[in-house]
């Protein structure tokens, strides 16, 4: 017998498995996914302000860090 987490970790392999590109094509949608949803979880009204620090250089230094990038809401970005 399967718990829910085993069963949702054998899909997830599973569609590893059959996807070939998986993690261009599962792994980074579902990061930038989280990403967005921690955001959103900071930022709830246009009147929110806060300041959003990633301390991960994968999302300068890797061509997959600027879709992470691109997929912030409109505001100013600075890289330091």
């Amino acid at each position: 017998m399967f718990s829910s987490r085993q069963a949702g970790d054998y899909e997830r392999q599973r569609k590893l498995y059959v996807i070939g590109h998986s993690f261009s094509e599962l792994s980074v949608p579902e990061g930038i996914l989280k990403f967005r949803q921690g955001i959103g979880r900071l930022i709830r009204t246009k009147t929110d302000q806060g300041i959003i620090v990633a301390l991960d250089n994968r999302i300068l230094t890797k061509q997959y860090g600027q879709a992470f990038i691109a997929a912030l809401p409109k505001c100013p970005v600075e890289v330091v």
